[in-house]
């Protein structure tokens, strides 16, 4: 029989502590290898900001790598719905029938139980592995009377640090991260105030194109006013849609895949076209930004998308006709963007391809798949 380890955490960040008790508890009850799973959207902290799921298991993959007993699952990341963990051992229990499960957590989750959703069915899909971080004196024995669990303890001396001490403390966080973790979070700017998005822009971009980010920003604010859409959120989309356009094209490659940016084939072979998709994880990184409407704006300003928002029309339609830009039809999109944004949007992209055609440039296949979306929507 199998013997299968579930780890789970928020893992912001994940550190040294959390690697160490993965690793004693697969020694100690024999397991054939821990399922270290990044909790994507978990229902404890729903009030508390935390650090885009994606960069957490990009953290956690970076500190179980050399450790072919630990394995970072992304699971519940990739699920929408809250990460309640009964959810989690219903699925593994399904993927290995023949397996045993062992869910380990800290004493003060088990005190906590109670408090979790189903915590009945939870006793009854797996065996709890609990690891000491204090006395468990008086705990373990109500929970295993009142939810007939099995609860094992795994002894060791664990490192009595927090994610949440951590994140309070630069230098601590660099003392108690896997390296290639600390390198990460250095490289990105994690967990740092980097000031204000003016001030962020004004390092990251030449002047040029900040005027261009300002003028998008203002028609943005105009456009949201007229279509219904928050102005703060399109002002500020506005501001950072832009936030990787200077940064040259190896580069912009390199930090795609460290950010695990998702470029096509397509993509990958044309400059212009990186910078949306980097930019869309970059301002995850520097501003604490989550996956949301800021996100998706700023990743398909450029081709756009089958299926966009209003949010994402606006960004569109504003970044290609700001008051800044010049160029044969602008002023009829100007009109039409305050008239229907939709017809807008269709004239930008027309532009685009007919200009990328007219000068011999690649089109992007998307490109001809959102005209279309758009000619429906009509």
């Amino acid at each position: 029989m199998r013997k299968i380890g579930i780890f789970g955490g928020t893992f912001d960040p994940v550190h040294n502590a959390h690697i160490a008790v993965a690793k004693a508890a697969r020694r100690a009850l024999g397991l054939d290898f821990v399922i270290m799973m990044t909790g994507g959207n978990p229902p404890h902290k729903r009030e508390n900001k935390i650090l885009d799921a994606k960069l957490r298991h990009i953290m956690l993959k970076l500190a179980v790598r050399g450790e072919p007993e630990l394995v970072a699952c992304d699971w519940e990341v990739k699920r929408p719905q809250y990460s309640y963990t009964v959810n989690t051992l219903k699925f593994f229990s399904k993927l290995y029938p023949e397996g045993k499960i062992y869910f380990i957590i800290g004493g003060d989750s088990l005190e906590a139980l109670d408090t979790w959703y189903m915590p009945e069915q939870i006793c009854s899909l797996c065996t709890i592995a609990v690891y000491k971080r204090n006395n468990l004196h008086g705990v373990i024995e109500p929970i295993r009377k009142k939810y007939n669990a099995d609860i094992v303890e795994i002894d060791g001396e664990f490192l009595d640090i927090s994610s949440t001490a951590l994140r309070a403390d630069y230098d601590l966080m660099m003392k108690h991260t896997p390296p290639a973790v600390g390198e990460f979070i250095k490289k990105y700017g994690l967990y740092r105030d980097h000031g204000s998005d003016m001030e962020v822009l004004t390092r990251l971009l030449k002047p040029q194109r900040l005027r261009h980010s300002i003028g998008v920003a203002k028609l943005a604010a105009e456009l949201a006013d007229i279509y219904g859409a928050d102005r703060d959120t399109a002002w500020r989309s506005g501001m950072l849609h832009d936030i990787a356009k200077n940064i040259d094209y190896e580069t912009s490659l390199v930090m795609c895949g460290e950010l695990e940016a998702e470029l096509d084939p397509v993509e990958r072979t044309i400059p212009a076209l990186v910078h949306p998709k980097l930019g869309a994880e970059l301002i995850k990184c520097l501003f604490g930004l989550t996956e949301g409407e800021i996100t998706s704006a700023v990743r398909w300003h450029t081709v756009g998308r089958q299926g966009m928002m209003l949010l994402d029309k606006i960004i569109f339609v504003a970044d290609m006709c700001e008051e800044g830009r010049s160029f044969p039809g602008v002023e009829d999109i100007r009109k039409a963007a305050h008239e229907n944004l939709d017809r807008a949007a269709l004239m930008c992209i027309n532009s685009t391809i007919e200009y990328n055609l007219s000068s011999a440039n690649p089109v992007h296949p998307g490109a001809y798949a959102v005209r279309e979306w758009l000619l429906k929507n009509l």
